[in-house]
């Protein structure tokens, strides 16, 4: 809660208050007592301009109180006092405000503040310091100017009005930004509407003495429950209808006065003194209310804050009492609760010495402190649900004396501590292991040179053993004749600024051999940031050198693919013998030379125009580095051009900086031709399989016409077979009766033969237009079943057909599907032998339809099945057993299938009956309910 006072920055509101100073003087001057002194009875423009000066920056002072001075003079002469007069009062408020203002600024930090009752005596001293001040001025000064009113008029009159306006108007703009506290709505009302009632009964309607202090319990009210803010403003409510209803001659101050002078001025005394009393006691009681509520809110937030530290901390924490068991837990946070494997209510009134061991007894610790001769004790310990680990405990005193003693435990667990220093000393004996097992040779100096230790890897890699290196200088044992002035040279700075960070230099072994070494050396510092010791790690790469040698050899070699080394700068550094023979160019004419001069012109200036740019290296390297291959025209020597597949791809160093680029290149001239030659006979096999399509076409046509000339005349050939069947030309003789049903039957083959014919030819077809509607199969098994007694005869068959209740939803033609699905039938009737059964199942599996015929006939022998949906196709068994039939059935329900987007799947063996599944997909999913029919 702010009690600060903050000073105006705007200069804007302080020229507001200077307009209210002009306001609060013309309001008292209204209301005033008529009369040639014209006495006011409260001067609220002196107690503004005594806080307008008290919030300003004296910085603005210069301009700030010659303003309070002209508002206050402004009030007088609009209500036609004199000139000096008015000058004189403004002079007077001029001189409270810098003494007010001072006054109260006599504390650290230079500000008004209204927090406690020392600021309460401070501002009521201002008021009285800067109020008696301005009263002898007025009385000693006012006099000289014109005013008849006596000296001791003036004094009476001036001192007290500005006493009570500072301390009326003071705490209102000093509450101004303070926040309220917390307050219910309906008292507030209540509270507010009781006291301007009190207020109104006692100053303007009643007109007795005993009630004068009526109001004074309601403002003592807002005081205890709304604190300054609300009193502040409800005085000066109190402080405008006094004056103004004393003044107008209503209230108890108004009562029992003469109407001169001495008369007005003793009522003025008396609101004057009526006002102090009000402000000085429920001020100081609102400020003592508000200090209580800030101390609270401090103590509740210190309680909170200490709750929130010990339940929330990191370290394992609980509070003790001395108990009949010795120390007992008392509270507990979750960290010690975790710690100790318990739950914080398990753990309240558990013995400490249950729960941890220690080396000296508990007991004996806390009798220590009781006496004084420990603050604190501190131990290591183990936990007694986990001996292996170890803690730090720490218990320190809280109270004591006649009470209860409390104590303060803190338990770090330190068995992580423990092990990480276990595995530190693991690690440590790691890093031996390493440096001996390391193929790296390392060597560790002083900065004067001397080796103080080499690991084994430079007696495997040289033969020097470490006692004979230790305590050498480096130069003198490992390093050739040759070079030594200067590798000591290296070890003059003191500081390792001569020592380089990586080289490649030669050592010899205790043979004499001399190896080619790659090294590099780290200066270890000590804390003072001193160089302290060197160390050398050195790697053997003398059989790298000899491989780098070999791989330049390599290049050199006779290669068919072009390897060309290109530097940042797009300059040839290497041409190997493979480039040498596609362009016919030495190395040494060819290093050095632009790398865009190998690609023919017209073509890089096509490939830069398409990218809107200049034929350079950069773009080159923007567009083509690290992509895939790609087909460029390569200058010869001799002005030729030889079509090229290239890469080019950056080189980076073992630090992963770009140092270069390698352009790789093999000729695809040949390959290309040979291309184009394959491309040209690929066009004239499409062409030849298009004929071969049209001819295909010709045959379907073909079939087509044929199978139609042949309906009509067979059509008539059947009907006119049944009409003598029927005896519309006479009656038939024994002899006639099987000639015409052989007749009747083969003439029905061909009629079917026909059917098949035309439905295939029209299957194949692309001009065919399907009836694409909603098709129940349903409905089309049950169609079939209705009529399929006539396709058995005189057969002796077992048929069975299951459908679903509800209907079976495909999108499709239902002619085409009954023509499939009669065709399944026939085939199965023809090769079941009599004694058989046939069964046709329809059912719906997820979101298809799921037709299966079945019989237990002759089968198809399994190495025929390759060639079952072919036309005019029939098993070994069908012409073995001379049965009927013209080899189009299976090849027609498969493309009947095939349009409905569908599968068919045949399962058969020779002589154990076949199993055809026919799946098409459902129009929408129905219900599974299945009968047998």
């Amino acid at each position: 809660m702010s009690t600060r006072v903050r000073e105006v920055e705007d200069a804007r509101a302080v020229l507001l208050l200077v307009v209210l100073v002009f306001a609060a003087g013309c309001f008292a001057l209204g209301v005033a007592s008529p009369g040639t002194t014209a006495l006011v009875t409260w001067w609220p423009a002196a107690g503004v301009a005594t806080m307008l000066a008290t919030v300003s920056r004296p910085s603005w002072w210069w301009w700030v109180l010659p303003a309070i001075g002209v508002a206050n003079a402004g009030a007088n002469l609009l209500f036609d006092r004199p000139w000096g007069i008015a000058l004189v009062l403004s002079l007077v408020v001029m001189v409270e405000a810098v003494v007010f203002s001072l006054v109260l600024r006599l504390r650290q930090g230079g500000l008004a503040v209204m927090a406690t009752q020392r600021d309460v005596l401070r501002l009521t001293v201002a008021a009285t310091v800067s109020a008696c001040a301005g009263g002898l001025l007025g009385a000693v000064v006012l006099p000289w100017v014109g005013s008849t009113a006596t000296f001791s008029d003036l004094l009476l009159t001036i001192t007290p009005s500005h006493v009570a306006a500072m301390l009326v108007v003071a705490p209102v703009v000093m509450s101004l930004r303070r926040p309220l506290l917390p307050i219910l709505t309906w008292e507030l009302v209540l509270q507010a509407t009781s006291l301007n009632l009190a207020v109104l009964a006692t100053f303007w309607l009643g007109q007795q003495v005993a009630l004068t202090f009526v109001p004074l319990p309601f403002v003592v009210w807002a005081a205890f429950r709304f604190g300054l803010r609300v009193v502040a403003w409800q005085l000066m409510i109190v402080a405008v209808v006094a004056t103004s209803s004393t003044a107008l001659k209503h209230g108890p101050f108004a009562v029992g006065f003469s109407d001169d002078v001495s008369g007005r001025l003793e009522a003025a005394s008396l609101v004057q003194i009526f006002l102090v009393c009000m402000v000085l006691i429920c001020v100081p009681l609102a400020v003592n209310v508000e200090q209580s509520v800030r101390l609270t809110d401090r103590l509740r937030a210190s309680s909170n804050l200490f709750r929130t530290n010990f339940a929330e901390s990191l370290v394992a924490m609980l509070v003790l009492r001395d108990g009949d068991a010795g120390l007992e837990v008392f509270d507990a946070n979750h960290r010690a609760a975790e710690l100790l494997d318990r739950d914080v209510a398990d753990l309240v009134g558990s013995a400490l010495a249950d729960l941890v061991l220690t080396d000296l007894p508990l007991g004996l610790a806390s009798d220590r402190m009781k006496r004084g001769e420990l603050d604190t004790w501190r131990d290591e310990a183990r936990l007694t649900h986990r001996p292996t680990s170890r803690v730090a405990l720490s218990i320190a005193r809280l109270s004591g004396g006649d009470g209860e003693s409390m104590y303060s435990a803190q338990l770090l667990d330190l068995t992580a501590e423990r092990d990480a220093m276990a595995g530190l000393q693991a690690e440590r004996q790691l890093s031996e292991m390493m440096l001996a097992t390391t193929a790296c040779m390392i060597l560790v100096t002083d900065m004067d040179g001397s080796v103080l230790r080499a690991n084994p890897a430079v007696t495997q890699i040289l033969g020097h053993r470490n006692e004979a290196l230790v305590g050498h200088p480096l130069w003198e044992v490992m390093v050739p004749p040759a070079v030594r002035e200067g590798v000591r040279r290296m070890f003059q700075d003191p500081e390792g600024a001569g020592i380089p960070r990586s080289s490649e230099s030669t050592a010899t072994d205790t043979s004499g051999v001399e190896h080619r070494i790659a090294w590099t050396a780290g200066v270890v510092r000590d804390q003072a940031g001193r160089a302290s010791h060197l160390v050398l790690t050195g790697l053997d790469i003398t059989a790298e050198r000899h491989a780098s040698g070999l791989m330049r050899h390599l290049l050199q070699a006779a290669l068919t693919t072009a390897l060309i080394g290109v530097d940042l700068h797009g300059c040839i550094t290497l041409f190997n013998s493979g480039a040498q023979t596609l362009l016919g160019q030495e190395p040494e004419e060819a290093v050095g030379t632009a790398f865009l001069d190998l690609l023919a012109r017209e073509d890089l200036a096509r490939w830069a125009d398409g990218h809107a740019a200049a034929p350079t290296f950069d773009l080159v390297v923007e567009h083509l580095v690290d992509q895939p291959a790609r087909e460029w025209r390569w200058a010869h020597a001799d002005g030729r051009h030889s079509l090229v597949s290239m890469t080019l791809t950056s080189v980076r160093d073992h630090a992963g900086a770009l140092i270069g680029y390698l352009c790789v290149g093999s000729d695809v001239t040949e390959m290309v031709q040979m291309q184009e030659m394959l491309m040209k006979a690929l066009d004239k096999e499409r062409q030849v399989v298009d004929r071969l399509k049209e001819l295909d076409s010709a045959k379907d046509d073909f079939v087509s016409t044929v199978s139609h000339e042949l309906r009509t005349p067979v059509s008539s050939i059947v009907g006119y077979t049944e009409l003598l069947q029927d005896g519309d030309f006479g009656d038939l003789t024994q002899q006639q009766v099987p000639v015409l049903d052989a007749i009747s039957r083969n003439g029905e083959r061909l009629i079917t033969l026909v059917d098949n014919l035309l439905a295939l030819s029209g299957l194949s077809s692309d001009a065919l237009t399907w009836d694409h509607a909603s098709t129940d199969l349903a409905e089309v098994v049950l169609g079939i079943q209705r009529r399929f007694a006539g396709y058995v005869g005189r057969r002796r068959l077992e048929v069975t057909f299951t459908v679903p209740e509800v209907p079976v939803l495909v999108e499709g033609d239902s002619g085409q599907l009954d023509r499939a699905l009669l065709n399944l039938l026939s085939n199965a009737v023809k090769f079941t032998e009599d004694g058989g059964r046939i069964s046709c199942c329809l059912t719906t599996e997820d979101d298809q339809a799921v037709l299966v015929v079945r019989d237990d006939g002759l089968g198809i022998p399994r190495e025929e099945q390759a060639n079952l949906f072919g036309r005019f196709w029939r098993s070994s068994t069908s012409q073995a057993r001379h049965i009927q039939g013209t080899g189009l059935g299976l090849s027609l329900v498969h493309a009947v299938v095939t349009a409905h987007r569908g599968s068919i799947e045949i399962e058969s063996e020779h002589l154990q009956g076949t199993t055809v599944r026919v799946r098409i997909p459902l129009q929408r999913v129905p219900s599974k309910d299945v009968s047998t029919v």
